[in-house]
């Protein structure tokens, strides 16, 4: 396996190949995650690919569990409320 590295999906020959493959496979999908900051082309190809069926999941919550991260706890005493973001599982 070899590691590749790409600042820039808008540079070389590959990110051009990245470029083209959204616009004709996922070119809704992405443009919706590209709307997130900091979130580009490859990234946002990368998350679709690794999900294949986003519809497979019941709530959105069920993707973090997916990708390996859980909500965060705070203990205050007897209660241990659920916070929203997630962090990875040690």
């Amino acid at each position: 396996m070899t590691l590749l590295q790409i600042d820039s999906p808008s540079h070389g020959p590959w990110g051009e190949g990245i470029e083209a493959l959204v616009q004709k496979s996922y070119p809704k999908v992405v443009l919706l995650l590209k709307q997130i900051k900091g979130v580009g082309t490859l990234i946002a190809l990368t998350f679709r690919l690794t999900l294949e069926d986003p519809h497979r999941f019941g709530k959105s919550r069920d993707v973090g569990g997916y990708l390996g991260l859980h909500p965060g706890h705070r203990k205050s005493g007897e209660s241990e409320p659920q916070m929203h973001n997630p962090s990875v599982r040690r």
